[in-house]
């Protein structure tokens, strides 16, 4: 799994960021990292937890989940904050040498 950014974070996606509070990059994590959150998120999801809130409307196909902490519970996702490209990606946009992440 890639452990630094596929592509360079660019200038333009910086001053995106800075505008808007969001851009989107594609194409930053390789596919074991794809594969392995989105096993990672199903399992959550059909695990509901007490810090997981879940909105499903009988009129709409789709449905949201949100949960905290899933750090502290789930080794996949504190690995995604330590080892993924993550971290570089965000330091890079917020003009950061470093972020931390707070449990």
């Amino acid at each position: 799994m890639n452990k630094t950014p596929l592509h360079p974070v660019t200038d333009d996606h910086v001053r995106a960021y800075n505008e808007d509070g969001v851009v989107c990059i594609r194409g930053q994590f390789d596919q074991d990292w794809i594969e392995r959150m989105l096993a990672a998120s199903i399992a959550d999801m059909e695990r509901p937890s007490a810090r997981q809130i879940v909105a499903d409307d009988d009129d709409d196909p789709g449905r949201t989940v949100a949960a905290s902490h899933m750090s502290r519970k789930n080794a996949d996702f504190m690995d995604f904050v330590k080892n993924s490209p993550a971290a570089e990606i965000s330091a890079r946009l917020m003009g950061l040498d470093e972020v931390r992440f707070f449990l």
